[in-house]
């Protein structure tokens, strides 16, 4: 399933502008769209986290990032930071920052990988099958490992690949200069003052 990460906190300003069209998103691709919001607030404003998204209306899934965890691994410093992974969890669009248009755009991006979908796992399929009437003619022939020339040299090395190598995904397309908010700096931990 095509997923929607989206990386928000509750002091973030666009983020109120993002959480209505994000939920209009949810909605219009339910069922083949899982949309999930991250909250990166601090600890002391995590109770303001559910108000919030009742405030702007989300019924999609919410969790909170203790410790800024997910976002440092994911390397998000901008609120809101929106990712899109494809049906395979490989990242395909990335948008930091928000604007009016960037719905839309979304929209586009998310029927793209939900079209995209289909088409690779019947292109797998059919692949599996070749792959396995491949097999069966070749054991049909003749039970040998190798098959030999009139030379008398195996050919087994000639042949080419039934499948080619699968190819990478395209690298994600970064959206640049729409308003956004930067991440503060974390707030440095209290040590334990107990002996180790």
């Amino acid at each position: 399933m095509v997923a929607v990460i989206d990386f928000w906190a509750t002091w973030c300003g666009p983020c109120k502008d993002s959480f209505p069209r994000l939920e209009s998103l949810a909605k219009r691709h339910a069922g083949k769209v899982e949309v999930l919001g991250i909250s990166v607030d601090d600890n002391d404003k995590k109770d303001d986290i559910m108000p919030f998204v009742k405030e702007h209306g989300a019924t999609f899934a919410i969790a909170w990032d203790e410790g800024h965890t997910l976002a440092s691994r994911w390397n998000v410093d901008t609120m809101p930071t929106t990712v899109i992974l494809d049906g395979t969890g490989t990242v395909r669009y990335l948008h930091a920052g928000f604007h009016p248009g960037e719905a839309e755009e979304i929209d586009k991006e998310l029927l793209t990988l939900v079209n995209e979908a289909p088409a690779k796992a019947s292109s797998a399929v059919a692949s599996a099958k070749d792959s396995k009437d491949s097999k069966d003619s070749k054991d049909s022939k003749d039970d040998s490992s190798t098959s030999t020339s009139s030379s008398g040299t195996d050919d087994s090395a000639a042949k080419p690949a039934d499948d080619p190598p699968p190819q990478p995904a395209p690298p994600p397309k970064k959206k640049a200069g729409k308003k956004g908010t930067k991440k503060p700096p974390a707030k440095p931990k209290k040590k334990d003052p107990s002996p180790a």
